[in-house]
């Protein structure tokens, strides 16, 4: 398997196709007849973080012919923005922001809209299109949806290329298994969301056009042993605890937050799982039954402040997995096995991550002072 930081040569993976190219000590600059040069180093390494914002532009951006990326989240943003600044040396001033809006009329508040997003993205104010579209076809939120985008199509060429590099490696599993979480937590950024209920997490689901479908179950199939994913129409979802469960423990696994750019769905997912029924109550046996390896079931339950007859339908019955029961001496003496052991190290990494996840700035930052107006304005 190919492990993170992949080194392509740019200028092999462009050779068939109709560029110029001329090359310089550590660039190529790439252009085809009646469009701009655009510049680009010779070796790429696609590292984790380029795998990861390839994967955002393919799942909220377009690619064949101007580059761009659409989302409400200024986080997305600056994170594509920065890897291709470091990685690719595209900097930041190069891209362009147009930003979409459901209430673009109302002047005085899309001039604070704007104000934010310049203010968001560290971009001067010639890089915005003066004008903000309008969205007809649904609610944008308050502060609308910005749009990041580089003009330049020999850029997008490139880009395309890279993609397409990274799905043949995808269709011949040369993608380590770490990567494969590394894109999946893309995928999620851009297309999933997370769902809780009163009991804690109910599911997560994950969108899709028709043409994304194959590649993204590809995708989650290795990244995920089992195959959890249920298909509906436009999106797949992952529900009941058992599968939520086998879905984080490969990002656990490699200390891998999903939805690492979206706070509000990273808190909700580890949040939601610590805090399910079920992993409440099991955490409560495999703690109580590893400080006392042992003991006799009954005792179990006793110990835990159970009800007997629930320590034996959640023990022995539906989470039998995490446990060993010995007979010894007409006696059932419970251990925790080693998947118990790893569920717990689960949780204690989940319980972990909720400081790194609490500390990250609000996607929307209502707090801010100056926004209270156009908040206000928009929200009534």
């Amino acid at each position: 398997m190919l492990e993170k930081n992949i080194s392509l040569d740019l200028l092999e993976l462009i050779k068939n196709q109709e560029f110029d190219v001329k090359a310089k000590e550590r660039i190529l600059e790439i252009s085809k007849p009646k469009r701009q040069t655009a510049t680009f180093p010779k070796k790429i390494q696609l590292s984790q973080n380029l795998l990861k914002s390839l994967f955002l532009i393919f799942g909220d951006g377009h690619y064949k012919s101007k580059l761009f990326l659409t989302n409400k989240n200024y986080m997305i943003h600056n994170f594509v923005i920065a890897t291709f600044e470091n990685e690719l040396k595209i900097k930041r001033d190069f891209w362009r922001l147009r930003i979409i809006h459901s209430e673009n009329k109302k002047q005085k508040q899309m001039g604070l809209v704007k104000n934010y997003w310049l203010s968001s993205l560290q971009f001067k104010e010639n890089q915005l299109y003066p004008t903000i579209s309008s969205s007809t076809k649904y609610q944008t939120g308050v502060f609308g949806i910005a749009r990041i985008q580089i003009d330049k199509i020999t850029y997008a060429d490139v880009i395309r290329t890279l993609i397409q590099k990274v799905e043949q490696l995808i269709s011949e599993n040369k993608i380590s298994s770490k990567n494969y979480c590394i894109i999946a937590d893309a995928i999620l950024n851009a297309e999933g969301s997370v769902l809780r209920d009163s009991k804690g997490i109910h599911r997560l689901t994950i969108s899709f056009n028709q043409s994304e479908k194959n590649l993204f179950k590809t995708i989650f199939s290795h990244a995920v042993t089992k195959d959890i994913l249920y298909d509906k129409k436009d999106r797949f979802t992952i529900s009941t605890w058992n599968f939520i469960y086998q879905f984080l423990k490969p990002f656990v696994k490699y200390n891998l937050m999903p939805f690492s750019l979206r706070p509000k769905d990273a808190f909700n997912l580890a949040a939601g799982f610590i805090n399910h029924k079920r992993t409440k109550a099991l955490r409560n046996y495999l703690e109580t039954i590893q400080n006392n390896e042992g003991k006799s079931f009954s005792e179990i339950a006793k110990l835990s402040n159970r009800d007997w007859k629930s320590a034996k339908q959640t023990l022995q019955i539906r989470t039998q997995e995490f446990i060993e029961i010995r007979k010894f001496k007409n006696k059932h003496l419970t251990f925790i096995s080693k998947e118990g052991i790893n569920l717990l190290n689960l949780l204690y990494t989940l319980e972990n991550w909720l400081p790194s996840i609490t500390a990250m700035p609000e996607e929307d930052n209502f707090k801010l002072e100056k926004y209270r107006e156009v908040i206000n304005y928009l929200a009534n």
